[in-house]
């Protein structure tokens, strides 16, 4: 299987090497990226990412999870999409 496709066992284990090696590393505050997981029923990737935050949060080092969102900026494919949309609506929807 290339590993591409087992990414969540990849990342669970270095989750669990840099929890358990803090005192190796000195680390003792932790930044960690994440999505934004506001539903019961979560992607594999979220819940991959769901699951290093869990892990790194048992550790004796300080952690900030920070929570990507959609970034809306020109040339993004997210804002060419909202920009086509509003182009598109009828005139009676800007009044």
């Amino acid at each position: 299987m290339p590993s591409s496709l087992k990414f969540d066992v990849m990342e669970h284990i270095s989750a669990v090497n840099s929890r358990d090696c803090k005192d190796a590393l000195k680390m003792c505050q932790v930044v960690s990226l994440s999505g934004i997981a506001n539903q019961n029923t979560l992607s594999r990737h979220l819940a991959s990412m769901k699951n290093v935050k869990d892990i790194l949060a048992v550790g004796w080092f300080r952690l900030t999870t920070l929570r990507a969102g959609i970034i809306v900026a020109l040339g993004r494919a997210f804002f060419e999409i909202i920009r086509d949309l509003v182009e598109k609506l009828p005139s009676w929807c800007s009044s």
